[in-house]
């Protein structure tokens, strides 16, 4: 049994529409380009900055939407 609990969401989300190389406005970091996408649940696009070595999620759209509602555990999970 695991020892994490499902934590349920209080809205509905989805990956937005996009292309590999779409320029996006992330919430955290500013202009990011779309690189790949996540295996999570909900797939998620990957984006890397400019100048920056590593990717990151890109915050934009529902899932910006989620960081600001949804508890930390109910986003992670």
């Amino acid at each position: 049994m695991s020892r994490f609990k499902h934590h349920s969401l209080l809205g509905e989300y989805t990956t937005p529409r996009f292309d590999y190389g779409d320029t996006v406005f992330c919430e955290f970091r500013g202009e990011v380009t779309i690189t790949g996408l996540t295996s999570a649940r909900i797939p998620w696009p990957i984006a890397k900055r400019p100048g920056s070595p590593g990717r990151t999620l890109a915050i934009y759209g529902d899932l910006a939407e989620a960081v600001q509602r949804e508890s930390v555990l109910a986003v992670c999970y």
